[in-house]
């Protein structure tokens, strides 16, 4: 062996030293791609010890992607058109990961020319190529964020020219490009607000964090919007700068003043209508009365507040109240009358009807409803009543009231106990009529009724059938001969004193028929057995009583 042998032999061994030293993956590999030698760096890159390597090609554990580029590259190689190549590429695990690799490739050729093996030096850059994955995506989602974004961004510098704006300022603004939204500065702001901008410039600048305000922005086409700003300082080098976060609220500031105007809208209407606007909590508390409460109950509006409904209801209305409440829904009620207490200790007539509050989980919060002054209306309905069901000549109750009151009482009998009717006929009317005129004789029908009104128990009936017949329905009433003893009662109370009638005295009698109600009767059979008696009473002479 001669000299320049052993060189090369001692070359080759301080290479191959230094080549399994190395930090970084190494490796010899064949024209055909099999590795020839590899480095420890290079097998805990792969996630492969050296014996798996030495079988493996590299084209094996190339990604699929990055595997034509590389083949490549192999090629002009061996094709003489390059000595060496760079190129980033990815390789597989056998766990599936995948690893970046910086990749060094130079040649040894042979005497003729032809490649020997190849020298490649690989750097996992797997950590900073994934970094630079990341800041990629974040920069796009910016980007992305940046230009379709409902707000954008300014910088302004300490000259108070805008440096730069985000991409979405463009779209917003309605211009063509950044440079345009930059060079018209202030312009874009309505020149009545442009001293909100001057002036949270100024206030940050003196040391402010923070200043928002509400400012309007004109768009390209001439319309201006409302926009929240707010300016915060730049920490740099350069001192100075503001940065001004623009956020759109037109549609906020729009629906505030269309809620505004209709709270206003809706004040004004509570505060002039004539009816009383009341509202409740769920438990039947009053929350608010509408001014209007003090004419309707003399009562102000704050006194009733916290005061539950059913205390200032007149005792008797509670229970209509309460099944009036619990009838409420969504769609609100039917009306109903209530009597009311008023200031002053007196009860009134209202008309309420409402609706009930619910939450957004659909739970009731309270009631709201409408109150109105029914004390005419019902008085006027109590009268159209009276007149429908009295008789205008003595104010008794008609043969239409005398009907369903007897058979009220007939069919509310208690065991032992009777219904007795008595049909009673004035004596001698119609010849008073006659000789005196129908005013005299009017005027004895109603003192004859008067006396037998007088006469009968609160519970009892007296009725004008019309003419000079009357009827006394007597409750509670144990045989016939209690029926004849008050029937008699009756007679010799009319009969009792004379009234005057045109300068004479008449004394007024009765005939008086009287009947006990019978199982299976109805009004008209009894009304007829009782006027049967009646007509016996006054074939008898009249001025007594005759039992049927």
């Amino acid at each position: 062996m001669d000299e320049n042998d052993g060189l090369l032999r001692e070359s080759e061994q301080r290479f191959r030293g230094a080549m399994r030293a190395a930090s970084i993956g190494m490796c010899l590999v064949g024209p055909d791609g099999s590795f020839l030698e590899v480095n420890p760096a290079l097998c805990a890159l792969l996630g492969r010890d050296e014996a798996d390597l030495i079988v493996t090609t590299w084209q094996e554990l190339t990604h699929p992607d990055d595997l034509e580029i590389d083949v490549s590259l192999v090629q002009e190689v061996l094709d003489g058109e390059r000595e060496s190549y760079q190129l980033l590429k990815r390789y597989l695990r056998p766990d599936g990961e995948i690893v970046w690799g910086d990749l060094s490739v130079s040649c040894v050729r042979t005497p003729d020319g032809d490649v020997q093996y190849f020298v490649s030096q690989i750097n996992d850059v797997t950590r900073r190529i994934t970094a630079e994955q990341e800041l990629a995506k974040a920069e796009e989602k910016f980007r992305l964020v940046a230009e379709n974004a409902a707000s954008f961004v300014l910088l302004i510098g300490a000259d108070d020219e805008i440096t730069w704006v985000s991409p979405s300022a463009v779209r917003l603004s309605g211009y063509s490009s950044e440079h345009e939204v930059i060079t018209r500065g202030i312009e874009h702001v309505h020149p009545e607000d442009r001293w909100k901008i001057r002036m949270a410039a100024a206030a940050v600048r003196s040391g402010s964090d923070v200043v928002t305000q509400d400012v309007r922005l004109r768009h390209r086409q001439g319309t201006y919007s409302w926009w929240s700003v707010t300016t915060r300082p730049v920490d740099d080098e350069q001192g100075g700068q503001l940065v001004m976060s623009f956020l759109d609220i037109d549609s906020e500031v729009h629906a505030r003043r269309a809620l505004k105007d209709s709270e206003e809208r809706y004040r004004w209407l509570v505060d002039n209508m004539q009816d009383t606007l009341v509202a409740t909590d769920h438990t039947g508390r009053i929350t608010f009365a509408s001014p209007s409460v003090t004419a309707l109950l003399g009562w102000g509006a704050q006194e009733l507040v916290g005061v539950p409904v059913p205390d200032i209801i007149h005792k008797d209305d509670r229970q209509a109240a309460i099944n009036h409440a619990a009838a409420l829904s969504n769609e609100g009620s039917e009306p109903i009358n209530l009597r009311i207490a008023r200031s002053d200790g007196e009860f009134t007539w209202v008309e309420t009807h409402g609706h009930l509050v619910k939450d957004d989980a659909d739970i009731v919060t309270g009631s709201i409803s409408v109150w109105h002054d029914a004390s005419r209306s019902v008085r006027r309905e109590r009268e159209l009543r009276r007149l429908a069901e009295s008789d205008p000549l003595t104010g008794l109750p008609n043969r239409r009231e005398l009907h369903a009151r007897l058979a009220a009482m007939m069919a509310q009998r208690r065991h032992g106990e009777r219904t007795a009717v008595l049909f009673c006929d004035v004596d001698g009317l119609k010849r008073i009529n006659d000789h005196y005129g129908h005013e005299a004789g009017d005027r004895l029908l109603r003192e004859v009724a008067e006396r037998i009104v007088k006469t009968v128990r609160t519970d009892d009936l007296v009725a004008r059938l019309g003419g000079d017949e009357l009827v006394v329905a007597l409750s509670r009433v144990r045989d016939a001969g209690n029926a004849r003893q008050a029937a008699e009662k009756i007679r010799t109370e009319v009969s009792a004193s004379p009234m005057g009638v045109d300068g004479t005295t008449i004394t007024p009698t009765l005939s008086i028929g009287v009947v006990l109600t019978r199982p299976g009767d109805d009004v008209e059979s009894a009304l007829e057995r009782a006027d049967d008696a009646m007509y016996q009473a006054k074939a008898a002479g009249g001025n007594c009583v005759f039992a049927g």
